[in-house]
């Protein structure tokens, strides 16, 4: 008799920790998922005339131009929106991230940039089957908001290698570092100075190009 009871109440014991497990279960199910922001580094590309420089305006050659999807060194290489609290250190926002990686981000609006310059017959994304005389290879080295300081600031940083299709020469490299402070000290803010920032650096891009057209003109 002593043993049924014992059963009884182990059984009735496993039950009750039973439906608890499912009420938590329910419970925890129910909770709403924090939503995840995202965010890009597209705009309205620059007008040409934002590419003069020492009062002249662009002149078209008759170089094809192929833009190579940037690269990125690690770090830089994901959809995290990354950002500095110290001194070389890097953490990533939690529910924030950028739609694509910088790279593949950065590539249109490089190419959308370099033909509104006015400064090629053509310009062209890689892959392409058309011929090109000119590519660009670009690497992001740098693209990161720092709270170092107040308010924070965000760094965008790239190199861009000119080089001859046919003879692979390297005609031209150039780093370009700029760096813009965030409206807000949050991942929003962030995103609208990378944006400011980014096509700042694609003006200077242009302007460089501009210059390295000329000096090979003048060969």
């Amino acid at each position: 008799m002593k043993l049924k009871l014992t059963q009884r109440v182990t059984t009735a014991l496993a039950a009750v920790i039973g439906c608890a497990m499912l009420a938590s279960c329910a419970v925890l199910g129910s909770k709403t998922a924090t939503p995840l922001y995202t965010y890009t580094l597209d705009g309205s590309p620059s007008s040409p005339a934002d590419v003069k420089t020492a009062g002249t305006l662009p002149v078209m050659t008759g170089h094809v131009l192929l833009v190579e999807t940037p690269q990125a060194v690690s770090g830089y290489d994901s959809t995290r929106m990354v950002y500095s609290r110290l001194a070389l250190t890097q953490e990533a926002f939690a529910n924030s991230a950028w739609v694509d990686t910088p790279g593949r981000m950065l590539a249109p609006m490089m190419v959308e940039q370099l033909r509104q310059s006015g400064q090629f017959r053509a310009v062209l994304l890689a892959p392409s089957a058309a011929k090109a005389t000119l590519s660009l290879n670009t690497t992001i080295l740098h693209l990161q908001q720092d709270f170092l300081q107040v308010p924070s600031r965000v760094r965008f940083s790239v190199q861009v290698t000119l080089l001859d299709v046919a003879t692979r020469e390297v005609l031209a490299s150039h780093t370009i570092d700029v760096v813009g402070d965030a409206a807000s000290d949050d991942a929003a803010g962030g995103a609208q100075a990378a944006h400011a920032a980014v096509r700042e650096g694609l003006q200077q891009v242009a302007a460089l190009l501009r210059g390295d057209l000329a000096a090979m003109r003048a060969r």
